[in-house]
């Protein structure tokens, strides 16, 4: 039996390596799915959302082949061994394991929330969500004409964080203030006439910490929504990058906000 499994199992990668899957080739916004490039975020999402995949292609450079594809039958994964089809989908060489996954519109819970309004560069995007889970944040709203956070530069830049954290997407900022009702708002705005320093605030009840997009921040209409939060900083620089400040913003309420 040993012998006959062994037999079906070296078959079926030999099959699997002449296979070049030609439906699958570089990423569009109107696709139902999206791609994960890279060993670390593939293996996130296998870890975390298993049931959302659709297949996992795999080059035959891999070092961890025999293992992977052990795995991927447990679970019963469909993968394909196929370097031409890597090279098809991926927008830069060197990618050794690419995940195909179903998009799902994504619903975040009644918690502490970031809020992004119209970001528009995946890669801050990405690195926002892996700060987020850094300091244990799991619940994104992103509002507005934003960039799409489905994009595999995003998922990539989240060194696969993506997969931990809930994403709920809005039309304006009303439809996710009407969802979600008493809690403290604190939007971040240099413009405001009448502002809290980061510092100065203690404490609070659920919290959602809003930030503008890269170039123009948050509109004028954020200063009468909720408290208008200034991270002090030096006369040298106009505005943090937005990384940055909602990094500095994060840390701080982790730390030093009471709930």
């Amino acid at each position: 039996m040993l012998q006959i499994y062994l037999f079906n199992y070296t078959m079926n990668l030999l099959f699997l390596r002449k296979e070049d899957n030609l439906k699958y080739k570089s990423y569009k916004k109107s696709d139902d799915y999206s791609y994960v490039f890279g060993a670390f975020p593939v293996i996130e999402l296998l870890e975390n959302s298993p049931e959302i995949i659709r297949e996992i292609i795999i080059s035959e450079k891999y070092n961890e082949i025999d293992e992977l594809v052990g795995k991927l039958e447990t679970k019963g994964i469909k993968y394909s061994i196929s370097d031409k089809s890597i090279r098809r989908i991926a927008d830069k060489g060197n990618i050794y394991l690419i995940a195909v996954f179903d998009k799902k519109r994504g619903r975040i819970e009644d918690g502490n929330h970031i809020v992004l309004h119209e970001p528009s560069d995946m890669g801050n995007l990405g690195t926002i969500i892996r700060t987020m889970l850094g300091f244990g944040f799991r619940d994104l709203a992103i509002v507005g004409n934003s960039c799409d956070h489905f994009n595999p530069k995003v998922i990539r830049a989240s060194m696969g964080a993506f997969f931990k954290i809930n994403i709920e997407y809005f039309e304006d900022i009303d439809d996710y203030l009407n969802k979600f009702k008493d809690r403290e708002i604190y939007s971040f705005i240099l413009s405001s006439d009448n502002q809290k320093k980061l510092v100065d605030i203690k404490s609070c009840g659920r919290y959602s910490l809003i930030f503008g997009n890269e170039g123009s921040g948050l509109p004028t209409k954020f200063e009468s929504i909720g408290d208008s939060v200034l991270i002090p900083q030096s006369e040298d620089v106009d505005s943090l990058n937005l990384t940055i400040a909602a990094a500095v913003a994060m840390f701080w309420f982790k730390e030093n906000v009471e709930i």
